[in-house]
């Protein structure tokens, strides 16, 4: 409902909607930047940003090094390989 409300609307009413929709501690993400990438959207997506938007942030929290993920890199010149990990 959101998603197709905040298109209706001039930028102004739609950015007041948005502060409405975002969670508390979000409020300052809602900017004319992420209205104009909302209606870039199809409303669907639109949709579902909003909804991550009326939610807290997340964070992501690796144990470790399990944040690294095993790579291959190949060397132009030679097609030498070497293993490694890489964020």
């Amino acid at each position: 409902w959101y998603a197709q409300c905040l298109r209706d609307q001039s930028p102004e009413q739609a950015i007041a909607l948005l502060h409405i929709a975002v969670h508390p501690r979000r409020y300052l993400e809602a900017t004319d930047t992420v209205l104009r990438e909302l209606n870039e959207l199809i409303v669907e997506e639109a949709a579902m940003a909003i909804q991550e938007l009326h939610g807290p942030k997340r964070y992501i929290r690796g144990m470790g090094n399990s944040m690294f993920l095993p790579v291959s890199l190949t060397t132009i010149d030679d097609h030498h390989k070497v293993a490694t990990h890489a964020l």
